[in-house]
């Protein structure tokens, strides 16, 4: 889209409606093939070389299909370095564990934009203990470097230049922005995108309030996970849920209904798949049912 379309729509001003669309998992096809040949291999490699079953079954849990789905890579390190020893497959739990979770904990306790150049600040200041998360992230990058580049799924393709059209389209998302840049250029929308709020900027919580603050607009989130929803409940927007394996039948409803529903003022546009939405994802990992007598 031209940017002197883009231009004309931000003159609004206040008015102006907001779109703010999750990237990997709702608009691109990319989620799980990351998280499989990136940042899973990189987690066994760094933290779990001796157990590599459970880290397998750890990442997978809390970054595909746990309530932490899509949230930042650092917060998802805490998670699962705090989940890896009750695993059963972990014979003997590795104390540097504990140690790596305890110095991220206080690290992210005080960085409201945790990204790796905010990482790299603190290990040549005070979290040098930090060095093995810093050469974890760097590990994930390179490889998600040398994957093939993402497609879009073929209802947000559809879907995209309306929305643009409709109001401000913002990407929020919690992977760093020149990669989301890159990703969307590749796939031929960047275009459609008034600005991307990657994980430099923040919490997604926080871009959003800040980008809302102001706006007699309506405001809508779209995305695939828990996460999302809470965005955009505590910034009282609207939500349309991407369920994981149902992507085009709901870019299909989207397209259909919901969209056209949050245009007319409603407040739920997706209704009708909230509840299978919140129902895919458990707070508790599967092996501690399989331990319940």
């Amino acid at each position: 889209m031209p940017s002197s379309s883009r231009s004309k729509r931000r003159s609004r001003g206040a008015a102006l409606r907001l779109l703010a669309l999750d990237s990997d998992g709702t608009v691109l096809d990319s989620m799980t093939r990351k998280h499989l040949e990136a940042f899973m291999p990189a987690f066994i490699r760094h933290f779990a070389p001796a157990c590599p079953g459970a880290a397998s079954a750890v990442w997978r849990f809390v970054n595909l299909e746990s309530r932490n789905r899509g949230c930042n890579r650092y917060r998802a390190l805490v998670q699962c370095l705090r989940l890896l020893p009750g695993h059963p497959l972990v014979q003997k739990a590795d104390p540097a564990w504990h140690r790596t979770a305890a110095f991220l904990e206080a690290w992210l306790s005080s960085e409201p934009g945790p990204s790796k150049s905010s990482l790299k600040r603190a290990v040549s200041t005070s979290y040098a203990a930090l060095a093995p998360v810093l050469s974890w992230t760097e590990d994930v990058d390179s490889a998600i470097a040398f994957l093939e580049p993402s497609r879009a799924f073929a209802g947000a393709l559809a879907a995209i230049p309306a929305i643009a059209m409709s109001g401000e389209l913002l990407v929020l998302s919690a992977a760093p922005e020149a990669m989301v840049r890159l990703e969307w250029k590749a796939a031929g929308i960047l275009g459609f995108a008034g600005d991307i709020d990657g994980q430099e900027r923040g919490p997604k919580v926080s871009c959003l309030a800040s980008r809302a603050a102001g706006r007699s607009g309506a405001v809508l989130v779209v995305g695939d996970s828990p996460g999302d929803l809470e965005v955009a409940r505590s910034s009282g927007a609207a939500f349309f849920p991407i369920i994981a394996g149902r992507e085009e039948e709901c870019w299909s409803l989207f397209i259909e209904s919901g969209f056209p529903r949050f245009l007319e003022g409603e407040r739920s546009p997706g209704r009708g798949l909230l509840c299978t939405f919140l129902a895919a994802f458990p707070l508790d990992p599967p092996w501690l049912k399989e331990r319940t007598p």
